[in-house]
């Protein structure tokens, strides 16, 4: 990290760093055994430098049932959880000198226990505050402004459904950038833009996640870079401040 943003500063790019906040990569390989006991495959460890997550399984968001990887989600509704995430990304801002840090939501979306997405909002608002608290003590240190994103679901509904407030993270100055996404991209042609902007104002810059991947229907996709395109028009047409890319490696 060190490296490339001291790159992208000499040649006039703001590098930024991202974080992806409830990352469940690797989960759906956990594999439960006829006695109960959790199996981890190579496979699922691969994924992981920190065995926090299977010490603790009452940490996770619905530590009952594995049907699907969010349900080992962190409950972001336990104290312990939120210190957790926020020591991370205090050693984030200690150690590099960026010029924005963005709060992947998307990744993977579920920070709550099932039902409490309404009692948990009003903590994930004060985990917000309190990293842009670590992010201006971090100014003082590098002597330039850090902005905050946001990368979040692309309706505002969902949004509050899930636990998150962006209209008052915006309101108290808690968000610099919003990214209308999903949970891995895809084509959208329907950016509910103008909603956005009277519920944010003008001061949040709006991106919105293009990609070229369609899903007509279950377990079939289709990859085009029509449809990249297509999508990035139609978000510019709408009156987005940038284009934001996700994965792309091609």
């Amino acid at each position: 990290f060190k490296i490339w943003l001291e790159r992208c500063r000499h040649h006039g790019v703001e590098g930024w760093l991202t974080m992806r906040m409830n990352d469940c990569h690797g989960l759906k390989e956990v594999v439960l055994t006829e006695s109960g006991v959790e199996d981890h495959s190579e496979s699922w460890t691969a994924h992981w430098a920190s065995n926090y997550w299977r010490e603790r399984p009452d940490l996770r968001r619905a530590p009952y049932r594995l049907e699907r990887s969010w349900e080992g989600a962190f409950d972001y509704g336990k104290e312990e959880v939120r210190e957790h995430h926020l020591k991370l990304i205090r050693e984030l801002f200690e150690r590099y000198d960026m010029f924005g840090f963005e709060m992947d939501w998307m990744r993977w979306g579920m920070y709550f226990a099932p039902g409490f997405e309404q009692a948990g909002k009003p903590l994930l608002t004060q985990f917000v505050r309190e990293v842009r608290a670590i992010a201006d003590t971090c100014e003082k240190r590098v002597g330039h402004p850090i902005q905050l994103a946001h990368r979040l679901p692309a309706n505002p509904e969902s949004c509050l459904a899930l636990g998150f407030d962006p209209i008052n993270w915006a309101k108290e100055g808690l968000a610099d950038v919003v990214t209308l996404s999903s949970f891995c991209g895809g084509a959208n042609f329907d950016y509910p833009v103008a909603i956005w902007r009277a519920m944010l104002g003008d001061g949040v810059k709006l991106l919105a996640l293009v990609d070229a991947t369609s899903s007509p229907c279950p377990e079939h996709t289709i990859n085009e870079y029509e449809l990249l395109y297509g999508a990035a028009a139609s978000a510019w047409n709408r009156g987005v401040d940038g284009i934001y890319l996700f994965n792309q490696n091609y």
